[in-house]
């Protein structure tokens, strides 16, 4: 198959960083070795860190670096950006995503709400 053929798996998101979630939405395909992923996490922030723990495949290049990922959106302790303009530092383990609130790697605010959406793709180890 194809980009245009595969369809979309459906997956709720499991993380660090929020009380409990009011909204958690998350779909991925794999074509070949590339992992496009999608995502949309909102809820109650109860930390100024904010980590995805479940993708779907281990990464190839594992260790800090991520491979193309765009984060639109970002609510920090309920107020939406600018000044919440998301960034990812990397994968922190075989499965796991962190979150920044931007360049400079700072921390969200531990509370109010905590939401982002993202899209991007990255590479997974062999089949």
């Amino acid at each position: 198959g194809d980009i245009y053929t595969i369809g979309w798996t459906l997956r709720d998101w499991t993380g660090t960083g929020w009380d409990s979630l009011t909204s958690n939405f998350g779909a991925y395909k794999r074509i070949g070795n590339q992992v496009y992923i999608v995502g949309y996490v909102w809820g109650t922030s109860n930390s100024t860190s904010s980590t995805i723990t479940n993708l779907p495949y281990p990464p190839a290049l594992g260790g800090d670096n991520w491979q193309g990922l765009i984060i639109p959106y970002t609510q920090d302790g309920g107020t939406p950006g600018p000044n919440a303009t998301g960034y990812v530092y990397g994968l922190s383990s075989a499965t796991n995503i962190i979150f920044f609130l931007d360049n400079a790697q700072s921390g969200w605010t531990n509370t109010g709400d905590k939401r982002f959406r993202f899209s991007g793709w990255y590479e997974a180890e062999s089949i």
